[in-house]
């Protein structure tokens, strides 16, 4: 979605419609495959992982926003580094919650 940001005018929206729509599937994929729904913003030892990629995410789109007009690749290096940020994030969170559920 921050890589969309490169894009020209209209397409920028088209990038971010994309981006969530993908996001939505890969989420019902998930859901209907494990029976789970686990919102990230519940209380536990993961909200801090949560927290800190929104913190992430909002710094991405800040940068991406600022430099794109005089760096037109920044949306895409914003968007490359936030993706390897949510690949460890995400493993960081799994790993979070599933030792907190083999506590119970």
């Amino acid at each position: 979605m921050i890589a969309s940001l490169a894009l020209p005018g209209g397409w920028v929206i088209l990038g971010t419609v994309v981006s969530l729509l993908w996001v939505l599937g890969l989420y019902a994929i998930w859901r209907r495959q494990s029976g789970l729904s686990v919102s990230g913003y519940r209380a536990g030892a993961t909200l801090p992982v949560t927290l800190a990629l929104l913190v992430a995410f909002t710094i991405a789109v800040i940068v991406a926003v600022t430099l794109r007009e005089r760096t037109p690749w920044a949306p895409v290096a914003c968007g490359v580094v936030l993706g390897v940020v949510a690949a460890i994030a995400s493993a960081t969170w799994d790993r979070i919650w599933r030792r907190e559920m083999a506590k119970l």
